[in-house]
């Protein structure tokens, strides 16, 4: 595998430097439930060997990474760490899909579609469109209250999920925003003693939901959907649906329905495909690890010619939205939350605490006044 690793100065200058020969290591990473894909860059530095002597990477630059002549990433190094003493200087780039998450918008959708939602916001915030996923879904009304544009798109596609099951995710094409099918094979087979190194499978209860209440828009119960056979074994784990414009109640109550979760981890020799978003087929004997499996979190490592992977598994194809699990927003002062009166903790959303009574709706701010804290497991 050739990688090769190119610089471009400011945003205004036309020069790309090829600073392949002096980047000694690279971390390339992504997860299906936050929004940027990374690289992490090892550079060398020495102002005593001339042959080494490259342009000064800044803050703000811009950074192109491919394998085999494929670009792989483009985006902007947001971090960097330089000592004094010859050695490497470490960089942080995240993909331009890291602005949608810090920009944040207003708007009143009415009969309108995810793809068109979607083209509507990076139109306006001037971010390049690729491919966006038809869902043939029209959202009836929805009104957006400083939120950013990039729930605003995952929420607007979570919506349409809930009518077609088609779970979406959103992935960088270069500069493109693109909006694909998650779960496509990767192509991959991971077998032990082949190409597997390590792998380990835990297996959590805590979070289920096996029967959820619905409601209407004036608080009238209408309807439960739930799982028998998880209220036999677990006993009651309940959730609150609020009916949705467009959207079926006993459909929309589904989806929040939680089974126990399983989550593999596995470590590999690279495959550059196995990205996350995407499935994987494994045939391990000793963890029972057998079938396909949905790529929830990827790692992948470069340094000294040898490329190696370490994944996280799920044994679910969940979607990522306003209302999902896997769901993390930036807790910024205005954003919305939820918890109750008696909790510590608040939340991003109401499913995320499970155990919540009577949610109130809130910002951060206030919650923080009330003396919350932030739940780690829906914020980031």
């Amino acid at each position: 595998m050739t990688i090769t690793v190119k610089l471009k100065k400011g945003a205004s200058r036309s020069v790309i430097y090829d600073i392949s020969r002096l980047v000694t290591s690279i971390g390339w990473s992504g997860s299906a439930s936050e929004a940027s894909r990374s690289l992490d860059l090892s550079v060398v530095q020495n102002p005593f060997d001339k042959e080494l002597i490259s342009p000064e990477i800044e803050t703000g630059d811009i950074v192109y990474f491919y394998t085999d002549s494929v670009l792989r990433l483009v985006g902007r190094v947001v971090s960097k760490t330089k000592t004094s003493s010859p050695g490497d200087v470490t960089v942080k780039v995240f993909d331009f899909m890291n602005l949608l998450l810090k920009s944040k918008v207003s708007y009143v959708f009415k009969n309108t579609t995810p793809e068109k939602i979607a083209r509507r916001v990076l139109t306006d915030l001037a971010v390049p469109v690729g491919t966006l996923k038809r869902t043939g879904v029209a959202i009836k009304k929805w009104i957006v209250d400083e939120e950013s544009a990039y729930n605003v798109i995952i929420g607007a596609y979570y919506r349409a999920y809930k009518k077609t099951k088609v779970k979406y995710m959103p992935v960088m094409d270069g500069v493109k925003f693109c909006i694909v099918e998650k779960g496509t094979d990767s192509g991959a087979i991971l077998r032990l003693d082949e190409n597997v190194t390590e792998s380990s499978v835990d297996e959590s209860a805590e979070d289920i939901v096996n029967r959820v209440v619905i409601y209407d828009d004036k608080g009238k119960k209408i309807g439960v959907v739930q799982d028998k056979d998880s209220i036999r074994l677990f006993g009651i784990s309940q959730e609150i649906y609020k009916k949705e414009d467009g959207v079926a109640p006993k459909e929309g109550a589904r989806a929040l329905l939680q089974s126990p979760t399983k989550e593999a981890k596995i470590s590999a020799l690279g495959n550059i495909d196995c990205t996350a978003g995407k499935s994987v087929t494994v045939q391990d004997t000793v963890t029972g690890l057998i079938g396909r499996f949905w790529i929830e979190d990827d790692s992948h490592s470069f340094s000294g010619g040898t490329h190696t992977m370490s994944l996280t598994l799920s044994f679910q194809n969940l979607m990522e939205g306003a209302e999902a699990d896997g769901a993390k927003p930036i807790a910024t002062g205005d954003s919305v939350c939820f918890y109750s009166t008696g909790g510590d903790k608040f939340h991003s959303a109401r499913k995320c605490g499970t155990g919540l009574v009577a949610p109130i709706k809130s910002t951060v701010n206030e919650a923080v006044k009330a003396g919350k804290q932030k739940c780690s497991r829906c914020w980031r």
